[in-house]
């Protein structure tokens, strides 16, 4: 399941993003279009095209209440094993779910994949990229100063996303770094 939670995205950019999903070369997915209070028409007429062109996409209309209440409502609705996130303006490599899966499939232990990123400008010409720590060690001495992963990039295991309680609701800013840090602990 991939988790794209949508407020008043540029329709273009959404379309790429998605596009970057359906694209991917794992194909057994579902696209969870979290609608968090969309008034934009382009946007809301692009979430409803979107919704109608893949049968793997499912769209959700949410009431306005934020990116954490929208993302608890996506756990809540996922179907997958692995639960993937992507923000509505990124756009992931055709073989990311397809990686990020085979890695957690390695060992039942692992509930957390992240990647390091490729920022672009509006164009599409990429500026630079950000690497991200890579083994555990180095990831465990990461968290108590800073988030070792990007949110838009990282996948994990939807069960142990649910044992740990999934986003904490009372975070406004972040959600992401309390969540992969109580994640991980698991």
């Amino acid at each position: 399941t991939v988790l794209l939670p949508v407020r008043d995205e540029m329709p273009e950019r959404l379309r790429r993003a998605v596009r970057s999903i359906l694209d991917q070369s794992f194909t057994d997915i579902e696209v969870l279009l979290l609608n968090d209070g969309s008034r934009n028409t382009g946007t809301l007429a692009a979430l409803q095209a979107l919704s109608s062109e893949d049968a793997r996409i499912r769209l959700m209309h949410l009431a306005p209440s934020g990116l954490t209440a929208a993302l608890n409502e996506g756990l809540r609705a996922a179907r997958g094993t692995f639960v993937a996130r992507q923000d509505s303006d990124d756009w992931s490599h055709p073989d990311r779910l397809a990686r990020q899966a085979a890695w957690l499939r390695q060992d039942d232990r692992r509930v957390l994949a992240g990647s390091g990123v490729a920022l672009h400008d509006e164009s599409g010409e990429m500026l630079w990229t950000v690497e991200m720590p890579l083994d555990p060690d180095q990831i465990r001495s990461v968290f108590p100063s800073g988030n070792p992963f990007i949110h838009g990039a990282a996948c994990f295991r939807r069960d142990a996303a649910a044992r740990c309680g999934g986003y904490r609701p009372e975070l406004d800013g972040s959600e992401d770094y309390d969540f992969f840090w109580r994640l991980s602990e698991t």
